[in-house]
């Protein structure tokens, strides 16, 4: 129900640019490694930033999860658009109306 924003990029910069962005009433959608840095507020861990096994089983019933939530906004971590990796992006852009943050792979 509420509007997602996928940020693409590293793992560590798009928590970073989350973490900078995320209010008081935002969800956070995010790798395992990261889940703790947004205490205090409603996240969804989706698995490991490598594991794309476990994002595919899980993206999906995060995001419905969300719909129970009291969340204003959602903010996604992105996988990397590769392998298995493509259909969580698909599943991402499909809920985010393809509505994204491109911060780059560089480090």
């Amino acid at each position: 129900k509420a509007p997602v924003t996928v940020v693409k990029g590293a793992p560590e910069k798009t928590a970073r640019y989350i973490l900078q962005n995320v209010r008081d009433k935002s969800g956070v959608l995010c790798f395992d490694e990261y889940a703790g840095l947004f205490a205090g507020h409603c996240v969804k861990a989706i698995g490991g930033a490598k594991d794309t096994a476990a994002q595919a089983r899980r993206v999906f019933d995060a995001l419905r999860a969300f719909d129970h939530d009291d969340v204003t906004e959602i903010f996604a971590q992105y996988p990397r658009e590769e392998g298995l990796g493509l259909a969580v992006c698909n599943r991402l852009n499909k809920a985010a109306g393809f509505h994204m943050i491109d911060l780059g792979y560089d480090t």
